[in-house]
């Protein structure tokens, strides 16, 4: 089942990827939906029903199979897509892994506008990457990368190029370096940073 899940997950990314925000549509975000069991998350009246004009599609992908058999630590990827007056108007990918400690890993990704965005402190909503949590080693657990119409298509494809291979693995996702993707600098100086040239 673990294997299932990834490879499910790996597929989802892929199709995620495609979601253009600001041309994609509600019905290219409803195949993705209806693909990978899509869920209405947030809507403008509350009835968890979506339609065009506001909705936000939560996917959802973890390593149950293992973690109820006490063979793994919980990890899960986590995808909405927003949709605003008939157009995907924000994505966000969420990577997560419980590691036993207080320091989790936890990767997240945000383009264009989402409800959970809309939630966060301003200083939270920059542009850029954001390293969190660091360890004395300069490793940071948690890194939030905000993208906006200035980031390139390079760091949209660097930030996209998740392996989500922890879904299905008994041991080695303990560290930064298995949930990351390889080409962003979550390692640096042994304290909290914020960088828009990443």
């Amino acid at each position: 089942m673990a294997l299932r899940q990834r490879s499910i997950a790996r597929s989802f990314l892929r199709d995620f990827s495609n979601l253009r925000v600001g041309s994609s549509t509600f019905d290219d975000a409803q195949r993705v939906a209806n693909k990978y069991g899509g869920i209405p998350w947030y809507t403008s009246d509350g009835n968890l029903k979506c339609d065009f004009r506001e909705c936000e599609l939560k996917f959802i992908f973890e390593n149950n199979s293992l973690t109820r058999l006490r063979l793994a630590r919980y990890v899960a990827l986590i995808g909405k897509v927003s949709v605003r007056n008939g157009l995907v108007s924000g994505r966000e990918i969420s990577f997560v892994k419980d590691t036993g400690s207080f320091n989790p890993l936890e990767f997240d990704v945000v383009e264009g506008e989402t409800w959970t965005r809309q939630l966060r402190p301003p200083l939270q909503t920059d542009c850029g990457l954001r390293r969190l949590n660091v360890d004395t080693s300069g490793n940071a657990h948690t890194v939030k990368i905000i993208l906006c119409d200035s980031s390139t298509a390079e760091q949209l494809s660097r930030a996209h190029a998740l392996d989500v291979s922890c879904l299905a693995k008994l041991f080695g996702c303990n560290d930064p370096n298995a949930m990351f993707p390889p080409g962003v600098p979550y390692r640096g100086v042994p304290s909290q940073t914020h960088s828009d040239d990443w």
